[in-house]
Protein backbone atom coordinates (compact mmCIF):
# COMPACT_ATOMS: atom_id res chain seq x y z
CA UNK A 1 0.00 0.00 0.00
CA UNK A 2 1.78 3.47 -0.78
CA UNK A 3 1.45 6.08 1.42
CA UNK A 4 -1.78 8.11 0.75
CA UNK A 5 -2.76 5.89 -2.20
CA UNK A 6 -6.15 5.39 -1.76
CA UNK A 7 -7.60 1.92 -1.19
CA UNK A 8 -10.92 0.60 -1.85
CA UNK A 9 -13.41 -2.10 -1.44
CA UNK A 10 -17.11 -2.87 -1.83
CA UNK A 11 -19.07 -5.58 -2.02
CA UNK A 12 -18.13 -8.44 -4.77
CA UNK A 13 -14.91 -6.80 -5.19
CA UNK A 14 -15.46 -3.22 -6.31
CA UNK A 15 -13.77 -0.39 -4.24
CA UNK A 16 -14.45 3.20 -3.78
CA UNK A 17 -13.51 6.14 -1.10
CA UNK A 18 -10.50 7.68 -0.02
CA UNK A 19 -9.55 5.18 2.62
CA UNK A 20 -8.62 1.36 2.99
CA UNK A 21 -11.26 -0.82 3.98
CA UNK A 22 -10.11 -4.45 4.87
CA UNK A 23 -12.51 -5.99 4.51
CA UNK A 24 -11.97 -7.50 0.78
CA UNK A 25 -14.96 -9.48 -0.40
CA UNK A 26 -13.23 -9.84 -3.91
CA UNK A 27 -12.42 -13.29 -4.21
CA UNK A 28 -11.35 -13.48 -8.05
CA UNK A 29 -12.97 -14.45 -11.06
CA UNK A 30 -10.99 -17.47 -11.44
CA UNK A 31 -12.67 -20.80 -11.75
CA UNK A 32 -10.78 -24.23 -10.39
CA UNK A 33 -9.30 -25.99 -13.31
CA UNK A 34 -6.88 -29.36 -13.84
CA UNK A 35 -6.32 -31.56 -16.59
CA UNK A 36 -8.55 -34.81 -16.47
CA UNK A 37 -6.00 -37.93 -14.91
CA UNK A 38 -4.55 -39.76 -18.05
CA UNK A 39 -6.02 -42.90 -18.44
CA UNK A 40 -4.67 -46.41 -16.70
CA UNK A 41 -3.61 -49.10 -18.76
CA UNK A 42 -1.59 -52.20 -18.80
CA UNK A 43 -1.63 -52.62 -15.58
CA UNK A 44 -2.27 -56.30 -15.67
CA UNK A 45 -1.17 -58.18 -17.87
CA UNK A 46 -3.08 -61.67 -17.87
CA UNK A 47 -0.20 -63.64 -20.28
CA UNK A 48 2.32 -63.09 -17.48
CA UNK A 49 2.09 -65.18 -14.16
CA UNK A 50 4.36 -65.76 -11.37
CA UNK A 51 4.46 -69.25 -9.35
CA UNK A 52 4.47 -66.80 -6.09
CA UNK A 53 1.22 -64.67 -7.81
CA UNK A 54 -1.75 -65.56 -6.30
CA UNK A 55 -4.71 -66.84 -9.01
CA UNK A 56 -7.14 -64.03 -9.27
CA UNK A 57 -10.77 -64.36 -10.89
CA UNK A 58 -13.90 -62.20 -11.17
CA UNK A 59 -16.82 -63.70 -9.84
CA UNK A 60 -20.69 -62.35 -9.32
CA UNK A 61 -21.31 -60.82 -6.00
CA UNK A 62 -24.42 -62.53 -5.25
CA UNK A 63 -27.91 -60.12 -5.82
CA UNK A 64 -28.62 -59.94 -1.91
CA UNK A 65 -25.29 -58.18 -1.35
CA UNK A 66 -24.94 -56.03 -5.02
CA UNK A 67 -24.32 -52.50 -4.67
CA UNK A 68 -25.12 -49.92 -7.34
CA UNK A 69 -23.89 -50.82 -11.18
CA UNK A 70 -22.66 -54.12 -12.21
CA UNK A 71 -20.51 -54.97 -9.28
CA UNK A 72 -17.71 -57.44 -9.52
CA UNK A 73 -16.10 -59.34 -6.60
CA UNK A 74 -11.99 -60.49 -6.27
CA UNK A 75 -12.13 -64.30 -5.88
CA UNK A 76 -8.69 -65.43 -4.23
CA UNK A 77 -7.45 -69.24 -4.73
CA UNK A 78 -4.50 -69.79 -3.94
CA UNK A 79 -3.01 -70.67 -0.29
CA UNK A 80 -1.97 -67.80 1.97
CA UNK A 81 -2.74 -64.81 -1.33
CA UNK A 82 -4.79 -63.11 1.32
CA UNK A 83 -1.55 -62.32 3.68
CA UNK A 84 0.13 -61.57 0.37
CA UNK A 85 -2.31 -58.66 -0.94
CA UNK A 86 -2.02 -57.29 2.58
CA UNK A 87 1.37 -56.66 2.52
CA UNK A 88 2.13 -55.71 -0.81
CA UNK A 89 -0.83 -52.96 0.12
CA UNK A 90 0.21 -52.00 2.78
CA UNK A 91 4.13 -51.98 1.14
CA UNK A 92 2.30 -50.03 -1.48
CA UNK A 93 1.00 -47.23 1.14
CA UNK A 94 3.83 -47.13 2.74
CA UNK A 95 6.26 -46.20 -0.38
CA UNK A 96 3.26 -43.28 -1.72
CA UNK A 97 3.34 -42.13 2.19
CA UNK A 98 7.31 -41.78 1.86
CA UNK A 99 7.27 -40.21 -1.51
CA UNK A 100 4.32 -37.96 -0.51
CA UNK A 101 6.95 -36.87 2.53
CA UNK A 102 10.06 -36.37 0.81
CA UNK A 103 8.04 -34.41 -1.85
CA UNK A 104 6.44 -32.31 0.81
CA UNK A 105 9.76 -31.60 2.72
CA UNK A 106 11.90 -30.81 -0.35
CA UNK A 107 9.36 -28.64 -1.86
CA UNK A 108 9.35 -25.94 2.02
CA UNK A 109 13.01 -26.03 2.47
CA UNK A 110 12.37 -21.84 2.26
CA UNK A 111 11.69 -20.54 5.78
CA UNK A 112 9.68 -23.93 6.30
CA UNK A 113 6.84 -23.32 8.16
CA UNK A 114 6.79 -25.54 11.30
CA UNK A 115 3.37 -26.76 13.05
CA UNK A 116 2.63 -23.73 15.66
CA UNK A 117 1.21 -26.67 17.61
CA UNK A 118 4.91 -27.61 18.39
CA UNK A 119 5.99 -24.36 19.27
CA UNK A 120 7.91 -21.35 16.93
CA UNK A 121 11.37 -20.76 17.38
CA UNK A 122 11.33 -17.00 16.39
CA UNK A 123 14.27 -16.63 13.80
CA UNK A 124 15.19 -12.85 13.37
CA UNK A 125 14.09 -13.37 9.61
CA UNK A 126 10.57 -13.20 10.96
CA UNK A 127 10.65 -9.55 11.39
CA UNK A 128 10.58 -7.43 7.47
CA UNK A 129 9.79 -3.92 7.12
CA UNK A 130 8.99 -1.20 4.42
CA UNK A 131 10.35 2.23 4.37
CA UNK A 132 9.42 5.37 2.36
CA UNK A 133 12.82 6.17 0.81
CA UNK A 134 15.86 4.07 1.41
CA UNK A 135 17.12 6.72 -1.22
CA UNK A 136 16.48 9.97 0.55
CA UNK A 137 16.34 8.82 4.13
CA UNK A 138 18.40 7.44 6.86
CA UNK A 139 18.72 3.72 7.04
CA UNK A 140 15.88 2.58 10.10
CA UNK A 141 17.04 1.60 13.25
CA UNK A 142 14.75 -0.71 13.91
CA UNK A 143 15.97 -4.25 13.52
CA UNK A 144 14.80 -6.74 10.81
CA UNK A 145 15.86 -9.06 8.16
CA UNK A 146 14.61 -8.83 4.94
CA UNK A 147 12.93 -5.22 3.33
CA UNK A 148 10.24 -5.28 0.63
CA UNK A 149 10.41 -2.78 -1.64
CA UNK A 150 6.70 -1.21 -2.02
CA UNK A 151 5.56 2.25 -1.27
CA UNK A 152 9.38 3.81 -1.95
CA UNK A 153 10.17 7.30 -2.89
CA UNK A 154 11.52 7.72 -5.43
CA UNK A 155 9.51 5.52 -6.94
CA UNK A 156 10.58 1.68 -8.33
CA UNK A 157 7.48 0.25 -9.72
CA UNK A 158 7.45 -1.16 -12.82
CA UNK A 159 6.58 1.97 -14.58
CA UNK A 160 9.04 4.22 -12.74
CA UNK A 161 11.53 1.56 -13.39
CA UNK A 162 10.27 0.96 -17.56
CA UNK A 163 9.15 4.26 -18.60
CA UNK A 164 9.17 3.06 -22.47
CA UNK A 165 9.42 0.52 -24.41
CA UNK A 166 13.26 -1.00 -23.56
CA UNK A 167 13.67 1.94 -21.96
CA UNK A 168 15.20 1.40 -17.92
CA UNK A 169 16.02 3.57 -15.34
CA UNK A 170 17.45 1.65 -12.74
CA UNK A 171 19.33 4.38 -10.72
CA UNK A 172 16.62 4.24 -7.66
CA UNK A 173 16.43 0.06 -7.04
CA UNK A 174 20.17 0.23 -7.22
CA UNK A 175 20.52 1.99 -4.15
CA UNK A 176 17.95 0.06 -2.15
CA UNK A 177 19.72 -3.12 -3.22
CA UNK A 178 23.46 -1.98 -2.72
CA UNK A 179 22.54 -0.46 0.80
CA UNK A 180 20.26 -3.82 1.57
CA UNK A 181 23.52 -5.79 0.19
CA UNK A 182 25.73 -3.80 2.78
CA UNK A 183 23.94 -4.24 5.79
CA UNK A 184 23.11 -7.91 4.83
CA UNK A 185 19.15 -7.32 4.76
CA UNK A 186 17.21 -9.58 2.25
CA UNK A 187 15.11 -7.87 -1.12
CA UNK A 188 11.56 -8.77 -1.95
CA UNK A 189 10.95 -6.75 -5.01
CA UNK A 190 6.66 -6.72 -5.41
CA UNK A 191 5.75 -6.71 -9.13
CA UNK A 192 2.76 -4.03 -9.64
CA UNK A 193 1.41 -0.57 -11.43
CA UNK A 194 1.80 -1.14 -14.84
CA UNK A 195 3.05 1.22 -17.47
CA UNK A 196 0.74 2.98 -19.24
CA UNK A 197 2.57 1.93 -22.39
CA UNK A 198 2.24 -1.68 -21.75
CA UNK A 199 -1.20 -1.88 -20.46
CA UNK A 200 -4.04 -3.53 -22.06
CA UNK A 201 -5.98 -0.39 -20.93
CA UNK A 202 -4.11 2.41 -20.84
CA UNK A 203 -7.14 4.76 -20.34
CA UNK A 204 -8.55 2.64 -17.82
CA UNK A 205 -9.75 4.68 -14.70
CA UNK A 206 -9.65 3.44 -11.13
CA UNK A 207 -6.08 2.95 -10.72
CA UNK A 208 -4.13 3.89 -7.49
CA UNK A 209 -1.06 4.80 -9.80
CA UNK A 210 -2.76 7.04 -12.71
CA UNK A 211 -4.59 5.05 -16.39
CA UNK A 212 -3.91 2.01 -16.88
CA UNK A 213 -2.10 1.45 -14.09
CA UNK A 214 -4.16 -1.41 -12.49
CA UNK A 215 -4.95 -3.33 -15.61
CA UNK A 216 -3.40 -6.50 -17.23
CA UNK A 217 -0.18 -5.66 -19.16
CA UNK A 218 0.51 -7.38 -22.25
CA UNK A 219 2.66 -10.57 -22.64
CA UNK A 220 5.46 -9.26 -24.20
CA UNK A 221 6.01 -6.26 -22.23
CA UNK A 222 5.85 -8.77 -19.39
CA UNK A 223 8.13 -10.88 -20.23
CA UNK A 224 10.49 -8.15 -21.52
CA UNK A 225 10.01 -6.53 -18.20
CA UNK A 226 10.60 -10.03 -15.50
CA UNK A 227 13.19 -10.84 -17.37
CA UNK A 228 15.18 -7.38 -17.52
CA UNK A 229 14.92 -7.12 -13.54
CA UNK A 230 15.94 -10.27 -12.76
CA UNK A 231 18.74 -10.83 -15.02
CA UNK A 232 19.99 -7.16 -13.54
CA UNK A 233 20.02 -8.05 -9.88
CA UNK A 234 20.59 -11.91 -9.99
CA UNK A 235 22.10 -12.96 -6.97
CA UNK A 236 20.97 -9.69 -5.08
CA UNK A 237 17.53 -9.98 -5.11
CA UNK A 238 15.91 -13.41 -4.05
CA UNK A 239 12.76 -13.00 -2.95
CA UNK A 240 9.76 -11.86 -5.88
CA UNK A 241 6.35 -10.93 -5.11
CA UNK A 242 4.48 -11.72 -8.39
CA UNK A 243 2.20 -8.73 -7.24
CA UNK A 244 0.57 -6.29 -4.84
CA UNK A 245 -2.75 -7.07 -3.43
CA UNK A 246 -4.83 -8.35 -6.67
CA UNK A 247 -7.92 -8.57 -4.96
CA UNK A 248 -8.27 -4.45 -4.98
CA UNK A 249 -9.60 -3.12 -8.27
CA UNK A 250 -7.25 0.23 -7.71
CA UNK A 251 -4.15 -2.46 -7.77
CA UNK A 252 -5.68 -4.92 -10.51
CA UNK A 253 -8.55 -5.03 -12.46
CA UNK A 254 -7.93 -8.23 -14.50
CA UNK A 255 -9.39 -11.92 -13.84
CA UNK A 256 -7.54 -14.17 -11.61
CA UNK A 257 -6.79 -16.45 -14.43
CA UNK A 258 -4.81 -13.66 -16.08
CA UNK A 259 -2.83 -13.20 -13.00
CA UNK A 260 -2.58 -17.45 -13.09
CA UNK A 261 -1.03 -16.55 -16.89
CA UNK A 262 1.24 -13.93 -16.00
CA UNK A 263 2.91 -16.14 -13.14
CA UNK A 264 3.26 -19.18 -15.20
CA UNK A 265 5.30 -16.80 -17.83
CA UNK A 266 7.48 -15.33 -15.06
CA UNK A 267 8.20 -18.34 -12.90
CA UNK A 268 10.63 -19.75 -15.06
CA UNK A 269 12.07 -16.95 -15.77
CA UNK A 270 13.05 -16.22 -12.17
CA UNK A 271 13.91 -19.09 -11.41
CA UNK A 272 16.33 -19.08 -14.72
CA UNK A 273 17.87 -16.02 -13.59
CA UNK A 274 19.19 -17.48 -10.59
CA UNK A 275 17.52 -20.85 -9.03
CA UNK A 276 18.02 -20.17 -5.76
CA UNK A 277 15.13 -17.46 -6.39
CA UNK A 278 12.08 -17.69 -4.23
CA UNK A 279 8.61 -16.56 -5.80
CA UNK A 280 6.13 -15.53 -3.45
CA UNK A 281 2.00 -15.96 -4.49
CA UNK A 282 0.24 -12.38 -5.12
CA UNK A 283 -0.36 -10.65 -2.02
CA UNK A 284 -4.43 -10.28 -1.46
CA UNK A 285 -5.35 -8.69 1.61
CA UNK A 286 -8.32 -8.12 4.36
CA UNK A 287 -9.82 -10.35 6.08
CA UNK A 288 -11.52 -12.47 3.41
CA UNK A 289 -7.87 -12.92 1.52
CA UNK A 290 -8.31 -16.81 1.67
CA UNK A 291 -10.96 -16.41 -0.59
CA UNK A 292 -8.59 -14.51 -3.56
CA UNK A 293 -5.72 -17.68 -2.85
CA UNK A 294 -8.17 -20.28 -3.15
CA UNK A 295 -9.22 -19.25 -6.48
CA UNK A 296 -5.37 -18.24 -7.89
CA UNK A 297 -4.63 -21.56 -6.44
CA UNK A 298 -7.36 -23.53 -7.67
CA UNK A 299 -6.84 -22.29 -11.39
CA UNK A 300 -3.60 -23.27 -11.69
CA UNK A 301 -1.43 -20.75 -9.18
CA UNK A 302 -0.01 -24.11 -7.27
CA UNK A 303 2.37 -24.70 -9.57
CA UNK A 304 4.21 -21.54 -9.73
CA UNK A 305 4.33 -20.82 -5.86
CA UNK A 306 6.88 -20.87 -3.58
CA UNK A 307 5.58 -18.91 -0.79
CA UNK A 308 1.72 -18.06 0.07
CA UNK A 309 1.77 -14.31 0.80
CA UNK A 310 -1.23 -12.21 2.32
CA UNK A 311 -1.82 -8.89 3.66
CA UNK A 312 -2.86 -8.91 7.60
CA UNK A 313 -4.59 -5.76 7.48
CA UNK A 314 -8.02 -6.17 9.84
CA UNK A 315 -10.83 -4.10 10.51
CA UNK A 316 -10.49 -3.95 14.31
CA UNK A 317 -8.54 -5.76 17.00
CA UNK A 318 -5.45 -7.42 16.16
CA UNK A 319 -6.53 -10.86 17.61
CA UNK A 320 -8.69 -11.15 13.86
CA UNK A 321 -5.41 -12.50 12.63
CA UNK A 322 -5.66 -16.02 14.19
CA UNK A 323 -8.92 -16.70 12.18
CA UNK A 324 -7.78 -15.36 8.99
CA UNK A 325 -4.59 -17.71 8.93
CA UNK A 326 -6.83 -20.40 9.89
CA UNK A 327 -8.76 -19.78 6.89
CA UNK A 328 -5.69 -19.44 4.62
CA UNK A 329 -4.21 -22.75 6.26
CA UNK A 330 -7.40 -24.73 5.34
CA UNK A 331 -7.57 -22.88 2.03
CA UNK A 332 -3.64 -24.54 1.67
CA UNK A 333 -5.14 -27.87 3.19
CA UNK A 334 -7.04 -28.47 -0.21
CA UNK A 335 -3.73 -27.97 -2.65
CA UNK A 336 -1.27 -30.98 -1.23
CA UNK A 337 1.46 -29.48 -3.06
CA UNK A 338 1.65 -26.46 -0.78
CA UNK A 339 1.90 -28.65 2.48
CA UNK A 340 4.94 -27.00 4.16
CA UNK A 341 5.10 -24.10 2.03
CA UNK A 342 5.96 -21.03 4.43
CA UNK A 343 3.26 -18.32 4.97
CA UNK A 344 4.43 -14.59 4.73
CA UNK A 345 2.24 -11.79 5.70
CA UNK A 346 4.20 -9.12 3.33
CA UNK A 347 1.89 -6.27 4.66
CA UNK A 348 0.41 -5.13 7.61
CA UNK A 349 -0.31 -2.20 10.59
CA UNK A 350 -2.98 -0.57 12.25
CA UNK A 351 -3.51 1.68 9.15
CA UNK A 352 -3.90 5.60 9.70
CA UNK A 353 -4.57 7.73 12.75
CA UNK A 354 -8.34 7.49 11.92
CA UNK A 355 -8.55 3.80 12.28
CA UNK A 356 -9.91 2.12 15.13
CA UNK A 357 -6.21 1.33 16.86
CA UNK A 358 -4.44 4.62 14.79
CA UNK A 359 -6.04 7.53 16.90
CA UNK A 360 -3.19 7.49 19.83
CA UNK A 361 0.36 6.03 19.83
CA UNK A 362 -0.62 4.28 23.46
CA UNK A 363 -3.28 2.15 20.95
CA UNK A 364 -0.78 1.74 18.02
CA UNK A 365 1.59 0.59 20.55
CA UNK A 366 -0.70 -1.95 21.69
CA UNK A 367 -2.05 -3.45 18.39
CA UNK A 368 1.89 -3.48 17.11
CA UNK A 369 2.47 -5.76 20.34
CA UNK A 370 -0.42 -8.27 19.73
CA UNK A 371 0.13 -8.23 15.95
CA UNK A 372 3.66 -9.34 16.28
CA UNK A 373 3.23 -12.04 18.64
CA UNK A 374 -0.01 -13.28 17.33
CA UNK A 375 1.89 -13.57 13.88
CA UNK A 376 4.78 -15.75 15.19
CA UNK A 377 2.74 -17.94 17.29
CA UNK A 378 0.45 -18.51 14.15
CA UNK A 379 3.39 -19.87 12.21
CA UNK A 380 3.82 -16.86 9.58
CA UNK A 381 7.67 -17.33 9.00
CA UNK A 382 8.11 -13.47 8.00
CA UNK A 383 6.26 -10.57 8.88
CA UNK A 384 6.47 -7.23 7.43
CA UNK A 385 5.96 -4.14 9.32
CA UNK A 386 4.39 -0.96 6.84
CA UNK A 387 5.86 1.38 7.53
CA UNK A 388 8.95 2.79 9.24
CA UNK A 389 8.80 6.62 8.24
CA UNK A 390 5.87 8.58 7.64
CA UNK A 391 5.79 12.51 7.46
CA UNK A 392 3.47 15.27 8.67
CA UNK A 393 0.16 16.07 6.75
CA UNK A 394 0.40 12.62 5.26
CA UNK A 395 -1.86 9.17 6.05
CA UNK A 396 0.85 8.31 8.14
CA UNK A 397 0.16 4.45 7.38
CA UNK A 398 1.39 2.53 10.12
CA UNK A 399 4.17 4.99 11.16
CA UNK A 400 7.47 3.92 13.70
CA UNK A 401 9.14 7.20 13.06
CA UNK A 402 8.48 10.54 12.26
CA UNK A 403 10.64 12.24 9.44
CA UNK A 404 9.54 15.80 9.78
CA UNK A 405 10.30 15.77 13.73
CA UNK A 406 12.90 12.98 13.52
CA UNK A 407 11.47 11.54 15.88
CA UNK A 408 10.93 7.74 17.07
CA UNK A 409 7.03 7.02 17.98
CA UNK A 410 6.05 4.95 20.92
CA UNK A 411 4.72 2.23 18.99
CA UNK A 412 8.57 2.45 17.38
CA UNK A 413 9.75 1.83 20.81
CA UNK A 414 7.47 -1.21 21.05
CA UNK A 415 8.35 -2.41 17.77
CA UNK A 416 11.92 -3.02 19.24
CA UNK A 417 11.21 -4.00 22.34
CA UNK A 418 8.70 -7.05 20.69
CA UNK A 419 11.57 -7.72 18.78
CA UNK A 420 14.07 -8.66 21.66
CA UNK A 421 11.25 -10.39 23.48
CA UNK A 422 10.74 -13.03 20.84
CA UNK A 423 14.18 -13.53 19.38
CA UNK A 424 15.60 -16.88 19.50
CA UNK A 425 12.81 -17.88 21.88
CA UNK A 426 10.51 -20.61 21.34
CA UNK A 427 6.58 -19.25 21.29
CA UNK A 428 4.29 -21.53 22.04
CA UNK A 429 0.72 -21.32 21.14
CA UNK A 430 -1.09 -18.24 22.50
CA UNK A 431 -4.40 -19.47 24.34
CA UNK A 432 -7.23 -16.47 26.07
CA UNK A 433 -8.86 -17.22 28.80
CA UNK A 434 -11.39 -14.83 30.40
CA UNK A 435 -10.56 -12.10 27.89
CA UNK A 436 -6.59 -12.69 28.83
CA UNK A 437 -4.39 -13.79 26.14
CA UNK A 438 -0.83 -15.67 27.79
CA UNK A 439 1.73 -16.71 25.43
CA UNK A 440 4.88 -18.56 26.90
CA UNK A 441 7.94 -18.17 25.77
CA UNK A 442 11.25 -20.61 26.48
CA UNK A 443 14.54 -20.73 25.79
CA UNK A 444 17.73 -22.91 26.67
CA UNK A 445 19.02 -22.91 29.82
CA UNK A 446 15.43 -23.01 31.15
CA UNK A 447 14.12 -19.61 30.84
CA UNK A 448 10.40 -19.41 30.66
CA UNK A 449 8.68 -15.91 30.20
CA UNK A 450 4.87 -15.06 29.62
CA UNK A 451 3.41 -12.57 27.57
CA UNK A 452 0.06 -11.32 28.78
CA UNK A 453 -2.74 -8.67 27.74
CA UNK A 454 -6.29 -7.98 27.32
CA UNK A 455 -7.89 -8.39 24.47
CA UNK A 456 -9.68 -4.98 24.45
CA UNK A 457 -9.03 -1.73 22.43
CA UNK A 458 -10.26 0.02 25.67
CA UNK A 459 -7.35 1.68 27.45
CA UNK A 460 -9.21 1.90 30.67
CA UNK A 461 -9.96 -1.86 30.76
CA UNK A 462 -7.87 -2.56 33.72
CA UNK A 463 -7.73 -6.57 34.66
CA UNK A 464 -5.92 -7.46 38.53
CA UNK A 465 -4.42 -11.03 37.21
CA UNK A 466 -3.06 -13.54 39.43
CA UNK A 467 0.90 -14.16 38.50
CA UNK A 468 1.47 -18.06 38.32
CA UNK A 469 4.66 -18.97 39.66
CA UNK A 470 7.97 -18.64 38.49
CA UNK A 471 7.76 -15.06 37.33
CA UNK A 472 9.09 -12.70 39.37
CA UNK A 473 9.42 -9.33 37.07
CA UNK A 474 7.34 -8.04 33.92
CA UNK A 475 8.99 -5.73 31.26
CA UNK A 476 6.67 -3.27 29.54
CA UNK A 477 6.57 -2.08 25.69
CA UNK A 478 8.44 0.94 26.93
CA UNK A 479 10.96 -1.18 27.82
CA UNK A 480 11.25 -1.21 31.36
CA UNK A 481 11.14 -3.75 34.05
CA UNK A 482 9.34 -4.11 37.19
CA UNK A 483 9.21 -6.42 40.36
CA UNK A 484 5.84 -8.40 40.39
CA UNK A 485 3.97 -7.07 43.60
CA UNK A 486 4.06 -9.56 47.13
CA UNK A 487 0.40 -10.03 46.38
CA UNK A 488 1.55 -12.15 43.18
CA UNK A 489 -0.74 -9.81 40.88
CA UNK A 490 -0.05 -7.37 37.99
CA UNK A 491 -2.43 -4.74 35.99
CA UNK A 492 -3.24 -6.69 32.89
CA UNK A 493 -4.33 -4.04 29.76
CA UNK A 494 -4.70 -4.20 26.30
CA UNK A 495 -0.95 -3.84 26.12
CA UNK A 496 1.17 -6.81 26.19
CA UNK A 497 3.66 -7.28 29.05
CA UNK A 498 6.43 -10.36 29.42
CA UNK A 499 6.34 -11.53 32.58
CA UNK A 500 9.70 -13.22 33.66
CA UNK A 501 11.48 -15.70 36.31
CA UNK A 502 14.50 -15.96 37.65
CA UNK A 503 17.34 -16.07 35.34
CA UNK A 504 15.75 -14.23 32.31
CA UNK A 505 18.13 -12.99 30.00
CA UNK A 506 19.41 -9.63 29.47
CA UNK A 507 17.92 -8.17 26.57
CA UNK A 508 19.69 -5.95 24.28
CA UNK A 509 17.34 -2.95 25.81
CA UNK A 510 17.25 -3.27 29.89
CA UNK A 511 16.37 -0.41 30.93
Amino acid sequence: MPIGAPQRADEGGRRGGSTRRVDARGAGRGGRGGAAPAPLANLWNPTRSSPTMPVVELVDRPRHRALPGDCMALRVRSPGARRWLVVAVVAGLLAVTVAWYVAWYTAGRVDRTPRPDDGVVVSPTFFGMHTSSVSLQAWPTASFATLRVWGQYPSVTWAALNPAPGVYDWADLDTVVAEAARRGIDVVYTFGDTPGWASTDPLGTGCAYGAGSCYAPTEASWRAFVTAITTRYAGLVRYWELWNEPNAENFWSGTTRHMVEMARTAYPIIKGADPRNVVLSPSPQGTHAHRWLDAYLGSGGVTVTDVVAFHGYLPAEPEALVPLVDDIRGVLARHPHLAGRPLWDTEHSWGTASSPFGVTQDLQSAWLARHLVLSASSGIARSFWYLWDGYDGQPQWGMLFNATTQQLQEPGVAYQQVHDWLTGATLHPCVAHRGVYQCQLTRSGGYRGLVVWAATDDPSRVTSWDVPEPYTTYRTVEGTTRAIDAGRSVDVTMTPVLLQGPGAPVLPRDS
